[in-house]
Protein backbone atom coordinates (compact mmCIF):
# COMPACT_ATOMS: atom_id res chain seq x y z
CA UNK A 1 0.00 0.00 0.00
CA UNK A 2 1.37 3.40 -1.25
CA UNK A 3 1.10 6.24 1.14
CA UNK A 4 1.32 9.87 0.96
CA UNK A 5 4.76 11.36 -0.17
CA UNK A 6 6.75 14.07 2.19
CA UNK A 7 4.80 17.06 0.89
CA UNK A 8 1.97 17.20 2.94
CA UNK A 9 1.51 16.18 6.80
CA UNK A 10 -1.49 15.71 8.24
CA UNK A 11 -1.33 15.01 11.67
CA UNK A 12 -5.57 13.34 13.92
CA UNK A 13 -5.76 14.18 17.17
CA UNK A 14 -2.11 15.74 17.21
CA UNK A 15 -0.47 12.13 15.53
CA UNK A 16 1.05 12.05 12.67
CA UNK A 17 -0.81 10.10 10.11
CA UNK A 18 0.49 8.38 6.58
CA UNK A 19 -2.16 8.24 4.09
CA UNK A 20 -2.85 6.95 1.13
CA UNK A 21 -1.40 9.01 -2.15
CA UNK A 22 -3.87 10.51 -4.43
CA UNK A 23 -6.45 10.49 -1.30
CA UNK A 24 -5.94 14.35 -0.37
CA UNK A 25 -8.74 16.79 -1.49
CA UNK A 26 -9.28 19.92 0.05
CA UNK A 27 -11.72 22.10 -1.34
CA UNK A 28 -11.55 25.98 -0.05
CA UNK A 29 -14.15 28.15 -0.32
CA UNK A 30 -14.69 32.02 -0.45
CA UNK A 31 -18.12 32.56 2.32
CA UNK A 32 -18.56 29.32 3.27
CA UNK A 33 -17.65 26.33 4.67
CA UNK A 34 -14.18 24.36 3.41
CA UNK A 35 -13.69 20.36 3.59
CA UNK A 36 -11.23 18.07 3.39
CA UNK A 37 -10.75 14.10 2.98
CA UNK A 38 -8.16 11.32 2.68
CA UNK A 39 -7.67 8.15 3.52
CA UNK A 40 -5.40 6.63 6.44
CA UNK A 41 -3.82 3.25 5.53
CA UNK A 42 -3.80 1.35 9.07
CA UNK A 43 -1.93 -2.39 8.34
CA UNK A 44 -3.34 -3.59 11.64
CA UNK A 45 -6.36 -1.91 12.73
CA UNK A 46 -4.58 -0.33 15.71
CA UNK A 47 -5.72 3.15 15.24
CA UNK A 48 -9.07 2.45 16.35
CA UNK A 49 -12.17 4.66 15.88
CA UNK A 50 -11.76 8.32 14.66
CA UNK A 51 -14.36 10.50 16.51
CA UNK A 52 -16.16 13.25 14.80
CA UNK A 53 -14.65 16.86 16.41
CA UNK A 54 -11.28 15.15 16.33
CA UNK A 55 -8.69 18.04 15.22
CA UNK A 56 -6.91 18.27 11.97
CA UNK A 57 -4.45 19.85 10.76
CA UNK A 58 -2.62 19.58 7.32
CA UNK A 59 0.77 21.32 6.56
CA UNK A 60 2.90 22.37 3.42
CA UNK A 61 6.15 20.64 4.28
CA UNK A 62 8.01 23.10 2.02
CA UNK A 63 7.11 25.98 4.13
CA UNK A 64 5.43 24.94 6.82
CA UNK A 65 2.15 26.99 5.97
CA UNK A 66 -1.68 25.23 6.86
CA UNK A 67 -3.15 24.08 4.47
CA UNK A 68 -6.23 23.06 6.71
CA UNK A 69 -7.06 23.06 9.74
CA UNK A 70 -10.48 21.43 11.36
CA UNK A 71 -12.24 18.74 12.90
CA UNK A 72 -13.17 15.11 11.51
CA UNK A 73 -16.51 14.94 10.56
CA UNK A 74 -17.34 11.51 9.57
CA UNK A 75 -14.61 8.66 9.64
CA UNK A 76 -15.53 5.24 7.96
CA UNK A 77 -13.52 2.29 8.03
CA UNK A 78 -13.24 -0.59 5.84
CA UNK A 79 -11.27 -3.86 6.07
CA UNK A 80 -8.97 -4.70 3.18
CA UNK A 81 -8.79 -8.48 3.45
CA UNK A 82 -10.12 -11.02 1.85
CA UNK A 83 -10.29 -13.61 5.17
CA UNK A 84 -11.26 -13.20 8.48
CA UNK A 85 -8.30 -13.28 10.37
CA UNK A 86 -6.78 -10.03 8.06
CA UNK A 87 -6.48 -7.02 10.35
CA UNK A 88 -5.59 -4.33 7.76
CA UNK A 89 -7.96 -1.64 7.71
CA UNK A 90 -8.28 2.00 5.55
CA UNK A 91 -10.07 4.87 7.08
CA UNK A 92 -11.58 7.51 4.68
CA UNK A 93 -11.88 10.46 7.11
CA UNK A 94 -13.92 13.60 6.03
CA UNK A 95 -12.91 16.75 7.71
CA UNK A 96 -14.94 20.47 7.81
CA UNK A 97 -13.34 23.65 8.68
CA UNK A 98 -12.98 26.07 11.38
CA UNK A 99 -16.67 27.60 10.24
CA UNK A 100 -17.74 24.33 12.33
CA UNK A 101 -17.32 26.49 15.16
CA UNK A 102 -20.26 28.75 13.83
CA UNK A 103 -22.09 26.33 12.80
CA UNK A 104 -22.53 23.99 15.96
CA UNK A 105 -23.45 27.27 18.01
CA UNK A 106 -27.33 28.61 18.66
CA UNK A 107 -27.58 32.12 19.48
CA UNK A 108 -30.67 33.91 20.74
CA UNK A 109 -29.68 37.86 20.72
CA UNK A 110 -31.47 41.21 19.77
CA UNK A 111 -29.59 44.77 18.52
CA UNK A 112 -31.36 47.84 18.77
CA UNK A 113 -31.84 49.67 15.18
CA UNK A 114 -29.27 52.56 13.56
CA UNK A 115 -26.65 51.81 16.64
CA UNK A 116 -25.09 48.77 15.58
CA UNK A 117 -22.95 47.50 12.21
CA UNK A 118 -22.17 44.39 11.71
CA UNK A 119 -18.43 44.59 13.40
CA UNK A 120 -20.64 45.31 16.78
CA UNK A 121 -22.66 42.19 16.36
CA UNK A 122 -19.37 40.44 15.55
CA UNK A 123 -17.59 41.59 18.58
CA UNK A 124 -20.51 40.81 20.52
CA UNK A 125 -20.24 37.10 19.35
CA UNK A 126 -16.90 36.91 20.03
CA UNK A 127 -17.16 39.16 23.96
CA UNK A 128 -14.43 41.36 22.79
CA UNK A 129 -14.45 45.30 22.17
CA UNK A 130 -15.65 48.14 24.46
CA UNK A 131 -18.87 49.28 23.33
CA UNK A 132 -22.49 48.19 24.50
CA UNK A 133 -23.30 45.97 22.27
CA UNK A 134 -27.00 45.51 23.54
CA UNK A 135 -27.96 48.70 24.24
CA UNK A 136 -30.69 47.77 26.48
CA UNK A 137 -31.26 44.79 24.41
CA UNK A 138 -29.75 41.32 24.39
CA UNK A 139 -26.07 40.21 24.52
CA UNK A 140 -25.53 36.79 23.07
CA UNK A 141 -23.10 35.31 25.62
CA UNK A 142 -20.24 35.04 23.00
CA UNK A 143 -20.57 31.73 22.14
CA UNK A 144 -17.01 32.03 19.29
CA UNK A 145 -15.58 33.41 22.19
CA UNK A 146 -15.99 30.43 24.32
CA UNK A 147 -15.12 28.30 21.28
CA UNK A 148 -11.63 29.45 21.14
CA UNK A 149 -12.12 31.99 18.30
CA UNK A 150 -10.49 35.42 18.61
CA UNK A 151 -11.15 38.75 16.35
CA UNK A 152 -9.51 39.01 12.93
CA UNK A 153 -10.06 41.90 10.80
CA UNK A 154 -13.30 42.99 11.18
CA UNK A 155 -14.70 46.28 9.39
CA UNK A 156 -17.85 48.27 10.40
CA UNK A 157 -19.94 47.97 7.83
CA UNK A 158 -23.27 49.65 7.14
CA UNK A 159 -25.32 50.28 10.42
CA UNK A 160 -28.17 47.42 10.64
CA UNK A 161 -31.84 48.03 11.24
CA UNK A 162 -32.62 45.88 14.26
CA UNK A 163 -31.71 42.98 14.43
CA UNK A 164 -33.23 39.86 15.98
CA UNK A 165 -31.91 36.02 16.13
CA UNK A 166 -34.41 34.09 18.31
CA UNK A 167 -32.11 30.40 18.65
CA UNK A 168 -30.45 30.71 14.82
CA UNK A 169 -27.18 29.30 14.11
CA UNK A 170 -23.88 31.75 15.18
CA UNK A 171 -23.32 31.01 10.74
CA UNK A 172 -26.96 31.98 10.07
CA UNK A 173 -26.35 35.62 11.62
CA UNK A 174 -23.05 36.50 10.51
CA UNK A 175 -24.66 35.15 6.84
CA UNK A 176 -27.36 38.21 7.45
CA UNK A 177 -25.52 40.50 8.73
CA UNK A 178 -22.85 40.58 6.10
CA UNK A 179 -25.23 40.16 3.03
CA UNK A 180 -26.84 43.52 4.28
CA UNK A 181 -23.54 45.32 4.66
CA UNK A 182 -22.25 44.04 1.60
CA UNK A 183 -19.34 41.93 3.54
CA UNK A 184 -18.40 38.30 3.48
CA UNK A 185 -17.36 36.76 6.38
CA UNK A 186 -14.75 33.67 7.33
CA UNK A 187 -12.62 31.88 10.28
CA UNK A 188 -9.21 31.29 8.87
CA UNK A 189 -7.15 28.13 9.90
CA UNK A 190 -5.37 30.04 12.70
CA UNK A 191 -9.11 30.51 14.41
CA UNK A 192 -9.58 33.70 13.86
CA UNK A 193 -13.13 35.73 12.26
CA UNK A 194 -12.66 37.77 9.30
CA UNK A 195 -15.63 40.13 8.58
CA UNK A 196 -14.56 42.00 5.53
CA UNK A 197 -16.05 45.07 2.85
CA UNK A 198 -16.29 43.27 -0.45
CA UNK A 199 -14.49 46.00 -1.60
CA UNK A 200 -12.02 45.51 0.61
CA UNK A 201 -10.85 41.63 -0.57
CA UNK A 202 -6.92 41.72 -1.18
CA UNK A 203 -5.05 41.67 -4.36
CA UNK A 204 -4.05 37.69 -5.51
CA UNK A 205 -0.04 37.50 -5.68
CA UNK A 206 0.12 37.17 -9.08
CA UNK A 207 -2.54 37.03 -12.02
CA UNK A 208 -3.27 35.09 -14.85
CA UNK A 209 -2.40 35.82 -18.47
CA UNK A 210 -2.25 33.60 -20.84
CA UNK A 211 -0.03 35.63 -23.28
CA UNK A 212 3.04 35.73 -20.60
CA UNK A 213 2.59 32.96 -18.25
CA UNK A 214 6.13 33.85 -16.56
CA UNK A 215 6.54 31.95 -13.62
CA UNK A 216 2.61 30.98 -13.30
CA UNK A 217 2.62 27.11 -14.17
CA UNK A 218 -0.78 25.94 -15.63
CA UNK A 219 -2.19 23.22 -17.68
CA UNK A 220 -3.53 24.69 -20.42
CA UNK A 221 -5.93 21.96 -21.64
CA UNK A 222 -7.29 22.31 -18.23
CA UNK A 223 -8.98 25.76 -18.36
CA UNK A 224 -12.82 25.84 -19.21
CA UNK A 225 -15.05 29.09 -19.20
CA UNK A 226 -18.39 29.22 -18.82
CA UNK A 227 -20.40 32.43 -19.24
CA UNK A 228 -23.20 33.55 -17.44
CA UNK A 229 -24.88 33.73 -13.80
CA UNK A 230 -27.22 31.06 -13.13
CA UNK A 231 -28.74 33.07 -9.78
CA UNK A 232 -28.55 36.09 -12.00
CA UNK A 233 -31.31 38.69 -11.08
CA UNK A 234 -32.27 42.52 -11.48
CA UNK A 235 -35.53 42.46 -9.56
CA UNK A 236 -35.13 41.19 -5.70
CA UNK A 237 -38.33 40.03 -4.08
CA UNK A 238 -37.68 39.33 -0.67
CA UNK A 239 -41.18 37.96 1.67
CA UNK A 240 -40.62 38.72 5.33
CA UNK A 241 -42.41 37.39 8.36
CA UNK A 242 -46.16 38.21 9.30
CA UNK A 243 -46.31 42.47 10.52
CA UNK A 244 -49.03 43.72 12.45
CA UNK A 245 -50.78 46.61 11.34
CA UNK A 246 -52.24 49.78 13.36
CA UNK A 247 -55.45 50.15 15.24
CA UNK A 248 -57.77 49.67 12.49
CA UNK A 249 -61.49 50.99 12.64
CA UNK A 250 -63.85 49.29 10.13
CA UNK A 251 -67.59 51.19 10.36
CA UNK A 252 -70.89 51.49 8.99
CA UNK A 253 -70.90 47.65 8.46
CA UNK A 254 -75.05 47.16 7.43
CA UNK A 255 -76.29 43.50 8.81
CA UNK A 256 -78.79 42.47 6.11
CA UNK A 257 -80.63 39.06 5.32
CA UNK A 258 -80.09 37.71 9.21
CA UNK A 259 -76.44 38.54 9.10
CA UNK A 260 -74.30 36.48 11.92
CA UNK A 261 -70.95 37.42 10.78
CA UNK A 262 -68.74 40.24 9.49
CA UNK A 263 -65.61 40.12 7.15
CA UNK A 264 -62.71 42.27 8.01
CA UNK A 265 -60.21 43.74 6.03
CA UNK A 266 -57.10 41.77 7.73
CA UNK A 267 -56.86 38.41 9.41
CA UNK A 268 -56.83 39.26 13.32
CA UNK A 269 -53.44 39.80 14.75
CA UNK A 270 -52.73 38.06 18.30
CA UNK A 271 -52.27 39.80 21.29
CA UNK A 272 -55.49 42.44 21.48
CA UNK A 273 -58.91 41.58 21.52
CA UNK A 274 -61.12 43.29 18.72
CA UNK A 275 -63.74 45.32 20.37
CA UNK A 276 -67.15 45.18 18.41
CA UNK A 277 -69.78 47.67 18.53
CA UNK A 278 -73.62 46.97 17.24
CA UNK A 279 -76.02 49.97 16.46
CA UNK A 280 -79.36 48.36 16.19
CA UNK A 281 -81.26 51.07 15.75
CA UNK A 282 -80.16 52.28 12.27
CA UNK A 283 -83.54 51.89 9.51
CA UNK A 284 -82.90 53.87 7.05
CA UNK A 285 -83.04 51.97 3.82
CA UNK A 286 -81.00 54.12 2.16
CA UNK A 287 -77.22 54.32 1.66
CA UNK A 288 -75.34 52.83 4.74
CA UNK A 289 -74.05 56.13 6.44
CA UNK A 290 -70.01 55.81 7.79
CA UNK A 291 -71.19 55.57 11.30
CA UNK A 292 -74.12 55.09 13.65
CA UNK A 293 -75.20 57.49 15.65
CA UNK A 294 -76.00 54.68 19.50
CA UNK A 295 -72.94 51.75 19.06
CA UNK A 296 -73.22 50.40 22.09
CA UNK A 297 -69.82 47.89 23.07
CA UNK A 298 -70.27 44.35 22.78
CA UNK A 299 -67.78 43.06 24.34
CA UNK A 300 -68.76 43.76 28.13
CA UNK A 301 -67.40 43.68 31.26
CA UNK A 302 -63.17 42.29 30.80
CA UNK A 303 -64.48 40.91 27.45
CA UNK A 304 -67.28 38.76 29.26
CA UNK A 305 -69.18 38.23 25.52
CA UNK A 306 -65.87 37.46 24.08
CA UNK A 307 -65.94 34.02 22.37
CA UNK A 308 -62.81 32.72 20.71
CA UNK A 309 -63.62 30.01 18.04
CA UNK A 310 -63.02 26.28 18.21
CA UNK A 311 -62.51 27.25 21.86
CA UNK A 312 -66.00 28.57 23.04
CA UNK A 313 -69.62 27.03 21.30
CA UNK A 314 -71.69 29.05 23.41
CA UNK A 315 -73.09 32.00 25.54
CA UNK A 316 -71.25 34.46 24.03
CA UNK A 317 -72.22 37.53 21.94
CA UNK A 318 -69.63 37.03 19.22
CA UNK A 319 -66.66 34.86 18.23
CA UNK A 320 -63.15 35.21 16.76
CA UNK A 321 -59.61 33.72 15.93
CA UNK A 322 -56.34 34.94 15.46
CA UNK A 323 -55.44 34.73 11.55
CA UNK A 324 -58.96 34.43 11.10
CA UNK A 325 -60.42 37.84 9.50
CA UNK A 326 -64.04 36.71 9.86
CA UNK A 327 -66.21 37.59 13.37
CA UNK A 328 -69.04 35.61 14.01
CA UNK A 329 -71.71 36.58 16.17
CA UNK A 330 -74.02 33.57 17.88
CA UNK A 331 -77.53 35.44 17.25
CA UNK A 332 -78.16 37.16 13.54
CA UNK A 333 -78.19 40.73 14.37
CA UNK A 334 -81.43 42.82 13.64
CA UNK A 335 -81.88 43.51 10.25
CA UNK A 336 -79.82 46.84 8.86
CA UNK A 337 -77.92 47.11 12.05
CA UNK A 338 -74.46 48.82 11.70
CA UNK A 339 -71.55 47.61 13.03
CA UNK A 340 -67.96 48.70 13.93
CA UNK A 341 -64.75 46.35 14.78
CA UNK A 342 -61.82 48.13 16.57
CA UNK A 343 -58.45 45.55 16.12
CA UNK A 344 -55.03 44.85 14.90
CA UNK A 345 -54.70 42.88 12.00
CA UNK A 346 -51.61 40.27 10.33
CA UNK A 347 -49.84 41.60 7.01
CA UNK A 348 -47.52 39.57 4.67
CA UNK A 349 -43.84 41.96 4.67
CA UNK A 350 -43.20 42.08 1.35
CA UNK A 351 -39.68 44.63 -0.10
CA UNK A 352 -38.18 44.63 -3.15
CA UNK A 353 -35.36 46.06 -4.77
CA UNK A 354 -34.11 46.65 -8.10
CA UNK A 355 -30.98 47.54 -10.42
CA UNK A 356 -32.88 49.63 -13.36
CA UNK A 357 -29.19 49.67 -14.89
CA UNK A 358 -29.33 46.31 -15.26
CA UNK A 359 -32.57 45.84 -16.26
CA UNK A 360 -32.21 48.17 -19.02
CA UNK A 361 -28.88 46.60 -20.46
CA UNK A 362 -30.81 43.11 -19.85
CA UNK A 363 -33.73 43.96 -21.86
CA UNK A 364 -31.70 45.12 -24.56
CA UNK A 365 -29.86 41.89 -24.65
CA UNK A 366 -32.97 39.81 -24.99
CA UNK A 367 -34.58 42.39 -27.59
CA UNK A 368 -38.07 43.67 -27.08
CA UNK A 369 -38.51 42.30 -23.62
CA UNK A 370 -39.24 44.58 -19.77
CA UNK A 371 -35.55 43.14 -19.02
CA UNK A 372 -36.87 42.34 -15.92
CA UNK A 373 -35.11 39.02 -13.99
CA UNK A 374 -37.26 38.56 -10.77
CA UNK A 375 -36.42 36.34 -7.49
CA UNK A 376 -38.32 35.90 -4.29
CA UNK A 377 -36.60 34.86 -1.28
CA UNK A 378 -38.64 33.39 1.74
CA UNK A 379 -37.31 35.63 4.78
CA UNK A 380 -39.55 34.99 7.71
CA UNK A 381 -37.06 35.82 10.17
CA UNK A 382 -37.44 39.04 9.00
CA UNK A 383 -39.67 41.31 11.31
CA UNK A 384 -39.17 45.10 10.21
CA UNK A 385 -39.80 46.71 6.80
CA UNK A 386 -36.27 48.46 7.01
CA UNK A 387 -34.35 44.76 7.93
CA UNK A 388 -36.06 43.13 4.70
CA UNK A 389 -35.07 46.27 2.42
CA UNK A 390 -31.44 45.98 3.31
CA UNK A 391 -31.95 41.74 3.10
CA UNK A 392 -33.12 42.15 -0.42
CA UNK A 393 -30.57 44.94 -1.60
CA UNK A 394 -28.24 42.72 -0.12
CA UNK A 395 -29.17 39.74 -2.45
CA UNK A 396 -29.50 42.04 -5.27
CA UNK A 397 -25.68 43.01 -5.32
CA UNK A 398 -24.68 39.28 -4.53
CA UNK A 399 -26.31 38.18 -7.67
CA UNK A 400 -27.12 40.73 -9.58
CA UNK A 401 -25.25 41.11 -12.71
CA UNK A 402 -23.74 38.63 -15.62
CA UNK A 403 -20.14 37.27 -15.52
CA UNK A 404 -18.35 34.20 -16.29
CA UNK A 405 -16.77 31.34 -14.42
CA UNK A 406 -13.14 30.18 -15.49
CA UNK A 407 -11.49 27.13 -13.80
CA UNK A 408 -8.17 25.59 -14.26
CA UNK A 409 -5.36 23.68 -12.66
CA UNK A 410 -2.43 25.04 -11.76
CA UNK A 411 0.75 23.89 -9.98
CA UNK A 412 1.88 27.33 -8.46
CA UNK A 413 1.23 28.19 -4.76
CA UNK A 414 -0.72 31.11 -3.79
CA UNK A 415 -4.04 31.90 -4.55
CA UNK A 416 -6.42 32.05 -1.88
CA UNK A 417 -10.16 32.15 -1.71
CA UNK A 418 -10.86 36.03 -1.44
CA UNK A 419 -8.19 36.82 -3.61
CA UNK A 420 -8.82 39.35 -6.52
CA UNK A 421 -7.15 38.75 -9.88
CA UNK A 422 -6.74 39.89 -13.30
CA UNK A 423 -7.57 37.45 -16.00
CA UNK A 424 -6.43 37.58 -19.57
CA UNK A 425 -7.48 34.69 -21.60
CA UNK A 426 -7.90 36.56 -25.00
CA UNK A 427 -8.53 33.38 -27.04
CA UNK A 428 -11.66 33.14 -24.62
CA UNK A 429 -12.91 36.65 -25.30
CA UNK A 430 -11.55 37.76 -21.65
CA UNK A 431 -9.15 40.46 -21.72
CA UNK A 432 -7.83 42.47 -18.47
CA UNK A 433 -11.05 41.25 -16.66
CA UNK A 434 -11.14 41.72 -12.62
CA UNK A 435 -12.11 38.23 -11.00
CA UNK A 436 -12.52 36.58 -7.48
CA UNK A 437 -10.91 33.33 -6.84
CA UNK A 438 -13.84 31.58 -5.18
CA UNK A 439 -12.72 28.30 -4.48
CA UNK A 440 -8.99 26.63 -4.21
CA UNK A 441 -8.98 22.50 -4.41
CA UNK A 442 -5.50 21.31 -3.21
CA UNK A 443 -4.50 17.71 -4.64
CA UNK A 444 -1.74 15.65 -4.56
CA UNK A 445 -1.23 15.22 -7.96
CA UNK A 446 0.38 11.56 -8.51
CA UNK A 447 0.75 11.61 -12.11
CA UNK A 448 3.57 14.57 -11.86
CA UNK A 449 5.98 13.50 -9.34
CA UNK A 450 3.80 13.73 -6.32
CA UNK A 451 3.67 18.10 -7.26
CA UNK A 452 1.25 19.52 -5.18
CA UNK A 453 -1.61 20.56 -7.78
CA UNK A 454 -3.88 23.57 -7.52
CA UNK A 455 -7.58 23.39 -9.21
CA UNK A 456 -8.69 27.47 -9.28
CA UNK A 457 -11.68 28.62 -9.79
CA UNK A 458 -12.28 32.52 -10.48
CA UNK A 459 -15.54 34.20 -10.95
CA UNK A 460 -16.72 37.69 -12.16
CA UNK A 461 -19.73 37.34 -11.22
CA UNK A 462 -21.71 36.27 -7.98
CA UNK A 463 -20.68 33.13 -6.25
CA UNK A 464 -21.74 30.16 -7.71
CA UNK A 465 -23.76 28.12 -5.14
CA UNK A 466 -24.18 24.16 -4.39
CA UNK A 467 -26.17 21.77 -2.14
CA UNK A 468 -25.03 22.80 1.01
CA UNK A 469 -26.85 26.37 0.12
CA UNK A 470 -30.12 25.00 -0.91
CA UNK A 471 -30.00 23.38 2.23
CA UNK A 472 -28.94 26.18 4.37
CA UNK A 473 -31.99 28.01 2.58
CA UNK A 474 -34.44 25.23 3.92
CA UNK A 475 -33.53 25.18 7.13
CA UNK A 476 -33.74 29.66 7.24
CA UNK A 477 -37.27 29.48 5.57
CA UNK A 478 -38.07 27.07 8.66
CA UNK A 479 -37.37 29.43 11.02
CA UNK A 480 -40.51 30.98 11.09
CA UNK A 481 -41.14 34.45 13.39
CA UNK A 482 -42.93 34.48 16.96
CA UNK A 483 -46.33 36.20 17.44
CA UNK A 484 -45.75 39.34 19.24
CA UNK A 485 -46.47 42.82 19.29
CA UNK A 486 -44.75 46.33 20.10
CA UNK A 487 -47.71 47.95 21.95
CA UNK A 488 -46.00 51.52 22.10
CA UNK A 489 -44.60 51.22 17.87
CA UNK A 490 -47.02 48.66 16.22
CA UNK A 491 -44.52 47.21 14.98
CA UNK A 492 -43.92 43.40 14.72
CA UNK A 493 -40.85 41.99 16.73
CA UNK A 494 -39.75 38.56 17.56
CA UNK A 495 -40.09 37.86 20.95
CA UNK A 496 -36.46 36.45 22.32
CA UNK A 497 -36.43 34.27 25.38
CA UNK A 498 -33.23 34.04 27.18
CA UNK A 499 -32.25 31.40 29.25
CA UNK A 500 -30.26 32.51 32.37
CA UNK A 501 -28.38 30.03 33.90
CA UNK A 502 -27.30 30.51 37.72
CA UNK A 503 -25.22 27.87 39.82
CA UNK A 504 -27.12 27.09 43.46
CA UNK A 505 -25.81 24.55 46.16
CA UNK A 506 -28.70 22.34 47.43
CA UNK A 507 -28.27 20.41 50.46
CA UNK A 508 -30.48 16.77 50.67
CA UNK A 509 -30.14 15.13 54.19
CA UNK A 510 -32.78 11.43 53.28
CA UNK A 511 -34.25 9.60 56.19
CA UNK A 512 -36.53 6.73 54.55
CA UNK A 513 -38.70 4.71 57.50
CA UNK A 514 -38.27 0.91 56.10
CA UNK A 515 -40.52 -0.78 56.65
CA UNK A 516 -41.04 -4.39 56.56
CA UNK A 517 -43.85 -5.86 54.24
CA UNK A 518 -44.56 -10.05 54.08
CA UNK A 519 -46.22 -11.29 51.63
CA UNK A 520 -47.55 -14.65 52.39
CA UNK A 521 -47.40 -17.04 48.97
CA UNK A 522 -50.40 -19.00 48.93
CA UNK A 523 -49.67 -22.80 49.11
CA UNK A 524 -46.93 -22.62 50.75
CA UNK A 525 -45.42 -22.27 54.48
CA UNK A 526 -42.27 -20.32 54.93
CA UNK A 527 -39.81 -20.24 57.81
CA UNK A 528 -40.75 -16.45 59.45
CA UNK A 529 -37.08 -15.55 59.00
CA UNK A 530 -37.46 -15.72 54.65
CA UNK A 531 -40.99 -13.94 54.75
CA UNK A 532 -41.05 -12.03 57.74
CA UNK A 533 -44.04 -11.87 60.34
CA UNK A 534 -47.05 -11.30 58.97
CA UNK A 535 -50.87 -11.55 60.51
CA UNK A 536 -53.60 -14.04 59.32
CA UNK A 537 -53.20 -17.44 58.20
CA UNK A 538 -53.33 -18.91 54.16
Amino acid sequence: MVVGQSLVSITVGGTARDYIAGSLIIENRVSGRSNASFSIYDSNGSIGQILRGTVISIIDESDSSKLFTGYVATAIAKNLTSTGSGSAVVIVVKCMDQHYLAEKRVVAASYRANVHSAKDVAQDLLGTGSHTVASGNSHSQAPLGAEGVSEGTLEDGAILSETTANYVTVSSLLDRIARRGSQFWYIDYDKKLHLRQKAHIKDAPFDIDLTNLGTTKILRKSISVKSGNDKYRNKQILRGGTQVTANQTEEGIRAQGNRKTVTLGFPISAGITPQVFVDDTFTNGGATPPDGSFYLAKNGTDNANVGVKGKDTSGKFFYYQVGDPIIEFETALTENSLVKVIYRGNFDLIATSTDQAEVTAQATLEGGTSGIVENIVEANYIGTTTEATEEAAGYLSEFGEQGIVVEMVMYTKGLNPGHVLELNLPEYGITNTEALVESVETRIDTGSQYAIQYRVKCIASPLDGDWTDFFTAIVDRQTAINEGFDVDTIDQVEIVTILQQENISIEIDEVVAQAVQACPIVGFNLPADLCGEFVGSV
